[in-house]
């Protein structure tokens, strides 16, 4: 089974805010430039982390984005569905690309 770039990147994003945002945010700058990724797509995936309450954002200086709940308490499920849309949606085009 293979990913969409949407759920990929939303595991780079959340695995490296989990590993670094313990004491500081992270930038989407930072998370592109360390995985050569695109940032404005970063940016879209970002925000949708955000929007689903996985994420949570300090404007300012040392501002950027840090996990909004322990990393425990976030599956991949969590991950999925937050950047792709509903778990339905996800199986189907998998189903799909099997036939």
């Amino acid at each position: 089974m293979r990913l969409r770039a949407t759920v990929s990147y939303g595991m780079i994003v959340m695995g490296y805010v989990a590993t670094k945002a313990e004491n500081r945010c992270v930038t989407v700058h930072e998370i592109a430039e360390r995985f050569n990724l695109p940032e404005p797509f970063l940016v879209m995936v970002v925000r949708q982390l955000t929007h689903a309450g996985l994420l949570q954002s300090k404007q300012g200086p040392s501002g950027g984005y840090s996990l909004a709940k322990p990393a425990h308490q976030i599956s991949m499920l969590d991950i999925i569905v937050a950047v792709d849309g509903t778990i339905q949606d996800y199986y189907e085009i998998s189903e799909d690309a099997q036939n």
